[in-house]
């Protein structure tokens, strides 16, 4: 692997791409982070330190805790935009972080979510093909 490639792929881990193909998702596409970026890290921190005792027993989150912690973290640090994203009459929903928040922090809004997720984690690989032939790989 060049040494570009692996540049340009933190670049996409910290500042987000636009990941399509989405298993399930139709034709939406949504710009992510990848999940440990530096915000999500600094972010997570401050959720545990915030959190009260009864809720991290010997210093362990409790699920409850653990799943409302990743609903904020997706929500706060991952999901930085979607595209082809639209109402019931076919009208296209502008990103916004308040708008994001319906879909992502309610805890019954598990298909959304899982979206985000899997976004995430294939964020670093989405246009690999193409860095790589630009780099002459």
């Amino acid at each position: 692997m060049k040494a570009s490639t692996a540049k340009a792929y933190s670049r996409r881990f910290e500042h987000g791409a636009w990941v399509k193909n989405i298993p399930g998702a139709d034709d939406l596409a949504l710009k992510v982070r990848a999940r440990n970026n530096t915000d999500y890290l600094r972010r997570q921190k401050e959720l545990f330190d915030a959190e009260p005792a009864e809720n991290k027993p010997g210093g362990v989150l409790t699920q409850e805790a653990l799943e409302r912690h990743d609903r904020i973290l997706l929500h706060e640090t991952v999901l930085v935009g979607w595209d082809r994203f639209t109402d019931d009459d076919e009208k296209p929903i502008a990103f916004s972080l308040e708008a994001s928040a319906d879909y992502i922090l309610p805890p019954d809004e598990t298909i959304f979510r899982s979206w985000v997720n899997w976004a995430a984690f294939h964020v670093a690989d989405q246009g690999k093909d193409e860095l790589e032939a630009a780099e002459g790989n």
